[in-house]
């Protein structure tokens, strides 16, 4: 272990000592921390899992978590690939944490780590990108990094393979089948540097989650073997999960708690999600932003990580390429040949009033009838009430906080969220049903495409998509669709919809194939 603290020491030596520092420091809050505990007997059963959590200092909401575990398929022996991305803005006794991080790895399910890529932003917008892979004919970790304009390679000695900064994905179980005490090396990819990780079992105790009801969770504690005040404690449940991360910080408690994704992104919504400008995806070459374009077809490729599933459409065709890259094929929604058949808007059931669409207001009943008219075809009345609100509503720019419909109605502006959900509304109104889409659109402005909402109304068995944010009129074939919501009840904000959005901002790009 005192090699390995020499090691880290070399390595840090790389970099300037008040860099160095900060950074060391960062990571006993982030690096080390402990999120979705995933066995390798558990995972076996699932394909992918993923958790939100809450990060909160004295109880005040500071950041979250996101963290994704998946198996690669066709590798053996089995092989993980985990995600974890952090937002944490934290000022405290003259102490600047404030990060955006995101963090991959390849790892076995026992935790060794096999390679990793960390991208990661500070408070001062210093910017360090940094990635490694684990060479076993050699014993050694080569890493590649980019930092303050500068670019390096250069390579980490080791006794054998280190284990995974992302604790919970490992630790809980290991620390389950010892008797009380054990150490891991770790190597954190923050510092380029490992370091041994004591962890030991404590006794149980009753926890109190965020839905107001009692478990009995196992305590796990954790820290540096150079430096045991640095400890933190998790609480893991039976199934190996962590409920909760606590450790005594700048004089307070940092805390990390299991969440929902509403709840754990609006911790940072106001202040982090800027999608006009963070969540541009690049294109190669410029296209018209025509709706009488017949056909596009798109490759999305990402640099880092793994690439989510794309949903597929009546009109976006989805084929994999490769494991980081898919070509899309956007076709022209379109009445004739479509396979719309025609026919009266029916509206045999009273639409259900919710939460976000409080469908009995009756100045959204009035606005909903205006704008229809006398017709009573599906798709004309759709595009008569795209129409409408393209007219009615005065844009605003964009925020995480979503207005319900009816709000709307009487405010009268708003960003692609509200007429999204406003236009959604009217179409229920009408006895449309209809759905708010999340994905990306083009926009010459920005040279790429960019976070944006929209609707979609079931027609004929046909899912149509409408949107009123747009000059043009319609959405052609310049909106790739990532996700829908019918927007219940139980949808706390809109940030959660953008998160397919976020996951491709600063690691994807796209490339033109073919525009007739």
């Amino acid at each position: 272990m005192e090699r390995l603290q020499n090691q880290r020491q070399a390595s840090c030596r790389h970099h300037r000592k008040s860099a160095a520092c900060s950074i060391r420091f960062v990571c006993g809050i982030v690096a080390a921390v402990a999120l979705v505990g995933i066995c390798s007997e558990s995972f076996a059963q699932s394909h992918a899992r993923e958790s939100f959590y809450r990060i909160t200092f004295d109880d005040k909401p500071v950041g979250y978590e996101h963290v994704r575990v998946h198996a690669i398929d066709g590798r053996q022996p089995p092989v993980l690939m985990c995600y974890r991305k952090t937002q944490l803005n934290l000022r405290r006794l003259g102490q600047d944490l404030t990060l955006q991080a995101s963090l991959w790895t390849e790892q076995t399910t026992d935790g060794k780590l096999l390679n990793f890529t960390l991208q990661r932003t500070d408070g001062q917008d210093a910017a360090l990108q940094r990635s490694g892979v684990f060479v076993p004919e050699q014993g050694l970790y080569r890493i590649q990094e980019n930092q303050t304009a500068t670019r390096r390679e250069y390579e980490l000695q080791s006794d054998g393979i280190f284990y995974s900064p992302i604790f919970s994905t490992w630790l809980p179980s290991h620390v389950f089948a010892a008797k009380r005490r054990a150490v891991f090396p770790v190597l954190f990819p923050e510092t380029a540097g490992a370091s041994g990780i004591v962890a030991e079992k404590k006794q149980p105790r009753r926890f109190q989650k965020e839905d107001r009801t009692y478990v009995t969770a196992t305590r796990v504690l954790f820290y540096p073997e150079a430096d045991p005040t640095m400890s933190t404690t998790l609480l893991v449940s039976d199934d190996f999960s962590v409920l909760r991360q606590e450790k005594i910080q700048l004089g307070g408690v940092l805390a990390i708690s299991l969440t929902t994704a509403d709840v754990a992104l609006a911790a940072v919504a106001n202040k982090s999600l800027d999608l006009d400008s963070q969540a541009i995806i690049p294109i190669d070459r410029q296209i018209a932003a025509s709706t009488t374009r017949e056909q596009l077809i798109l490759d999305l490729t990402v640099g880092t990580g793994f690439l989510d599933a794309v949903p597929e459409s009546s009109f976006q065709k989805v084929e994999v390429i490769g494991d980081k890259s898919i070509r899309i094929t956007l076709t022209r929604p379109e009445v004739n040949g479509g396979g719309i058949q025609h026919g009266p808007v029916l509206n045999r059931n009273k639409p259900t009033s919710t939460r976000w669409m409080p469908l009995d207001d009756p100045v959204l009943q009035r606005f909903a009838a205006i704008a229809a008219g006398s017709e009573t075809d599906p798709y004309t009345v759709s595009r008569r009430l795209e129409a409408f609100a393209q007219a009615k509503l005065n844009r605003s720019a964009f925020s995480t906080e979503i207005l319900s419909a009816d709000q709307v109605a009487r405010t009268l502006r708003g960003d692609c969220t509200e007429h999204a959900v406003f236009l959604a509304a009217l179409m229920r109104l009408n006895g449309i049903q209809s759905r708010v889409v999340s994905g990306l659109a083009y926009t010459n402005q920005q040279y790429g495409f960019s976070g944006h909402m929209w609707v979609e109304a079931l027609i004929d068995g046909n899912w149509f998509p409408f949107d009123s944010t747009s000059a043009s009129g319609g959405v052609g074939t310049t909106h790739i669709k990532l996700a829908d919501s019918e927007m219940p009840d139980t949808l706390v904000s809109g940030v959660s919809l953008f998160l397919p959005v976020l996951n491709l901002a600063g690691r994807a790009e796209i490339h033109v194939i073919s525009a007739r």
